[in-house]
């Protein structure tokens, strides 16, 4: 074999990189075959060829071969090996859960000794909510509430006919301390003195409002009566929420 023949059966056998990851080895006698050498590319591989249907074969049934295996979605199956747009979201929340069930044996008995705080509560809400058996009796103190406020069934799909907010809204009144008719209060002048009941005007919605967002003008108040107002009807309710701005205005100017 001449000096070129021999360079020339020499370099047919020499690899050569032909992009990040795949190795070809170049060939006059045969097609290129591509090999996966890289982390990812491995992955990748793994990724989707293990969960192809391999019993079917894809010239006689080609969806059954790609979408037929069981593989695609198990419950079992680890989500480290997810594409990553699964991956993500799925690692997040399988951290928080495993979050939420290590405080929940870590506060277990400091919500025994002491139920009204709120992180226990937290904990002891979330349990059992997220818990795949629902336990009705959980679930008793909520519905409770609603009903108090007269708002059992909430939420509503349709209005039901029996519901008037007035009467909510005065359960709700009673028990926020957002006294509708008179303010009553208890004061002492002096540390040593006795406590006295005192009857004051109420906080009129306007005050209320000032107190709750102090950056927003009584123009943005006027707006937002004009929301609730617009609930009732279809027509402009501009110039009556102007008219309950003034008279709250008067009420609290009277004092």
């Amino acid at each position: 074999m001449d000096a070129g023949a021999a360079v020339a059966a020499a370099a047919a056998e020499v690899p050569y990189q032909d992009s990040p990851g795949f190795v070809k080895n170049k060939t006059t006698e045969t097609a290129p075959v591509e090999t996966c050498d890289t982390d990812v590319c491995l992955w990748q591989g793994r990724n989707l060829y293990e969960k192809f249907n391999e019993s079917v074969s894809p010239c006689n049934d080609f969806y059954s071969y790609v979408c037929g295996s069981t593989n695609w979605y198990r419950d079992s199956q680890r989500i480290d090996t997810r594409p990553y747009r699964i991956h993500s979201p799925g690692q997040l929340m399988l951290d928080l859960a495993d979050l939420e069930r290590r405080l929940y044996r870590l506060r277990a008995k400091q919500y025994r000794e002491q139920p009204n705080v709120f992180t226990n509560q937290l904990l002891f809400f979330l349990s059992n909510c997220t818990r795949p058996e629902k336990n009705e009796s959980v679930w008793v103190t909520l519905k409770k509430i609603f009903t108090e406020n007269m708002l059992e069934g909430w939420p509503f799909k349709k209005d039901p006919k029996v519901l008037r907010i007035s009467d909510t809204s005065m359960v709700l009144d009673k028990y926020l301390g957002l006294f509708a008719f008179v303010k009553v209060t208890l004061r002492k002048e002096f540390e040593e003195d006795d406590y006295e009941v005192h009857l004051e005007a109420p906080d009129t919605p306007l005050k209320r409002h000032q107190l709750l967002y102090p950056n927003e003008s009584v123009a943005d108040y006027a707006k937002r009566v004009q929301r609730i107002l617009f609930i009732f009807t279809d027509a402009s309710m501009a110039k009556a929420a102007e008219d309950i701005v003034q008279l709250e205005q008067r009420l609290y100017s009277s004092r």
